[in-house]
């Protein structure tokens, strides 16, 4: 997981040096949802406007995280937009010392106010003869993978297992055995209650790397 540190000046709150040193917060933003975080922003409580975007030239892809550090210690609000330009304000949030992670899921997304909430569900039916140890879905126009679907979870023989909260559009599915041979398939458009795929031993031998 890769870290990216910016130290934020927060409008004119980014003050002279003095005698005594000011108290700041740092908070790190780990990205476990399926959406590109492309602009953060942030402000304090108090102001009507935003400072500039947190992340300038980089993405915030999924999988990945950020930390803010060097803003005074007190209230933020602070508004995440995704590829698509949706946005999410999350408000009032109380930051000084190191405030540790805050994990952004899917499901807390779609539940902010500007997020799209046009979402995809599909459940995997394992009639392979394979133990499916991880399960990774990634925007196909992403570099990136997001987080194993599994967790500590295995999708067994005869088994299934449910994805949901996606938001609609195009997905690369990687799937990885007990032999951690891996099988991508590739654009497969996701929305609405796509209904189950049967994953079979001739489609998983067929898959390029199984």
């Amino acid at each position: 997981m890769r870290f990216l540190t910016l130290a934020v000046c927060v409008f004119v709150l980014c003050l002279p040096a003095s005698g005594a040193a000011a108290k700041t917060a740092t908070a790190t933003l780990v990205n476990n949802t399926s959406f590109e975080l492309h602009q953060i922003f942030l402000s304090p409580s108090h102001e009507s406007h935003w400072g500039p975007d947190q992340l300038g030239q980089e993405i915030l892809e999924p999988g990945y995280q950020y930390t803010l550090s060097g803003m005074p210690c007190g209230k933020y609000d602070v508004k995440l937009v995704d590829e698509h330009g949706d946005e999410c304000v999350i408000q009032g949030d109380y930051l000084c010392g190191d405030a540790g992670q805050w994990i952004l899921t899917d499901e807390e997304l779609l539940e902010c106010e500007g997020f799209k909430t046009d979402t995809a569900s599909a459940t995997l039916i394992n009639d392979s003869s394979f133990d499916i140890y991880a399960l990774f879905i990634s925007p196909t126009h992403s570099n990136r993978w997001g987080p194993d679907q599994l967790g500590d979870e295995v999708l067994e023989t005869g088994y299934s297992f449910t994805v949901s909260g996606l938001p609609c559009g195009d997905y690369d599915i990687k799937l990885v055995d007990e032999d951690r041979d891996v099988c991508v398939v590739e654009g497969v458009y996701l929305c609405g209650a796509e209904g189950e795929s049967v994953l079979t031993d001739e489609e998983l031998l067929d898959c390029q790397g199984w």
